[in-house]
């Protein structure tokens, strides 16, 4: 079972009480977290994901609107979650971790491998097949850049052959330091 096919499902309108305004935006929110990571889904574009089964209930032939679907992913901009490309809010990239949540399994990760104080490149976190099990395995490019960006900032890891407002490539070496 998808985790769009919740029973009951969630109504298709915003409600005016801000009240239960809120409480219905957190558990869209909640609902397309689950549904993003259920069908891997790392980007949605706004008009491809109002005719999915993520906002459209076809028992009752309703969908969000527009307006409804980007206030709900606006929410989860607001809490890490996801990220608008562009100001057009046409294209977001939905993480159901936020940014510092997979800093920590970054963390974990580099810890329980044993690369605390070595380097390693981008690619070596996301391409080992070795630990093809790992949550990290196969993580795009786009969200492993804002996480080790995050942890850089953080003073977590530093980053090899990085220069402010360059992408983080899979060839940028990352120096993971301890405490």
């Amino acid at each position: 079972m998808s985790p769009s096919s919740a029973s009951p499902p969630l109504t298709p309108s915003l409600q005016r009480v801000a009240e239960m305004r809120q409480r219905q935006t957190h558990l869209w929110g909640e609902l397309v977290l689950r549904w993003c990571r259920h069908h891997n889904v790392k980007l949605l574009t706004v008009s491809e994901a109002a005719s999915s089964d993520l906002f459209t209930n076809k028992d009752i032939n309703r969908s969000l609107p527009r307006d409804a679907i980007v206030h709900v992913l606006d929410s989860l901009e607001l809490t890490g979650h996801a990220e608008w490309e562009g100001d057009n809010k046409e294209r977001c990239t939905v993480m159901w971790r936020s940014v510092s949540a997979w800093g920590d399994k970054v963390m974990q990760w580099a810890n329980r491998t044993g690369y605390m104080g070595s380097i390693v490149t981008v690619s070596m976190i996301v391409d080992d097949e070795d630990d093809a099990k790992s949550e990290l395995y196969g993580l795009e490019s786009e969200i492993l850049s804002k996480v080790l960006l995050h942890l850089f900032k953080q003073g977590r890891c530093d980053l090899v052959g990085y220069a402010p407002g360059q992408r983080v490539t899979g060839d940028t070496g990352v120096k993971f330091l301890t405490a």
